[in-house]
């Protein structure tokens, strides 16, 4: 993923719910970010780091968590039943 170092923007409330339904539930979801690459993972955890949000998310291919900020995903859709939803700001 080829993200830009971009003022942090806050994710839309509901965007930010379905990241920590998904985390709760273990479900499998894809990101798609906003550099226009897309993985498929399970996120392990949301959390705040200063003003910023992240995941920690496990990609398929690999055993090592990465980390990024929640306005780097432009969509997210939980493989489990489906719900997609697009990022915006609250």
């Amino acid at each position: 993923m080829d993200i830009p170092n971009l003022p942090y923007r806050s994710i839309a409330c509901g965007t930010y719910d379905l990241f920590e339904a998904a985390a709760l539930r273990h479900h499998r979801v894809m990101l798609k970010m906003i550099d226009g690459a897309a993985v498929t993972g399970q996120i392990a955890d949301v959390f705040s780091r200063g003003n910023e949000e992240f995941c920690r998310f496990f990609p398929e291919d690999q055993t090592v968590p990465v980390e990024f900020r929640l306005d780097t995903v432009a969509e997210i859709t939980d493989l489990h039943d489906g719900t997609r939803l697009s990022t915006g700001t609250c």
